[in-house]
């Protein structure tokens, strides 16, 4: 993944106000070795942080992988906060209950199994304090989409990975390239959102419901 800092200031972050204790470094250390995306250190601070300053009880995550913006997000919610994660593949899951349970966050976490698309229309409109998308690009409309129906007045959708390498700019592609685009501008238009964008790993999209 491209760095869209400099790497010293990358280092000095994740050394001080990033910094990762053992569960979350052993959780990034299983994704380089599957060779599965996770969001950076930093990220994972600043959503942590976030939550906590909005006072979030209720919080959907659509991507799990293997737990390690789950745990970040986790450790941010109160003794009585709720996390409801979507994961589509039963391996990953099973992985991230493991170590939600060395994280000791599985009292707080509930993993939804199943294709995300066929998951969000049971959910209730309208509950959750803050959303997180980090799954599949090429569904990231219709994510987008739920997303918003769900968040209760003033709640949080965050999405990662909206500079897609680079080339949500530039005029190279990739796949998931044009969804990632039309996300950035549906999600920056959107009458119902108010939106920023922090270069944070992979590019950090940040809305509030409005």
């Amino acid at each position: 993944m491209a760095n869209f800092v400099d790497e010293n200031a990358l280092a000095f972050i994740r050394q001080t106000a990033a910094s990762e204790d053992g569960v979350l470094a052993a959780i990034k250390g299983a994704c380089r070795q599957q060779d599965l995306p996770s969001i950076t250190p930093e990220a994972g601070k600043f959503i942590h942080v976030l939550l906590g300053l909005t006072g979030a009880k209720r919080v959907l995550e659509i991507g799990t992988c293997l737990g390690y913006s789950a745990v970040w997000i986790a450790r941010a919610l109160p003794e009585d906060g709720t996390l409801e994660t979507i994961e589509l593949d039963d391996e990953r899951a099973d992985q991230a209950q493991d170590w939600f349970e060395k994280a000791s966050v599985d009292d707080k976490v509930e993993i939804l199994r199943g294709k995300a698309l066929g998951v969000l229309p049971t959910l209730p409109t309208k509950r959750y304090d803050a959303v997180f998308i980090d799954a599949d690009k090429e569904t990231m409309l219709t994510y987008l989409d739920f997303g918003t129906r769900l968040l209760r007045h003033n709640g949080v959708l965050l999405a990662d990975n909206v500079f897609w390498k680079g080339t949500a700019w530039s005029k190279g592609s990739i796949q998931g390239t044009e969804e990632i685009r039309e996300f950035v501008h549906e999600a920056c238009d959107h009458r119902d959102l108010e939106a920023s964008i922090l270069p944070l790993g992979d590019g950090l999209l940040v809305a509030r419901r409005t």
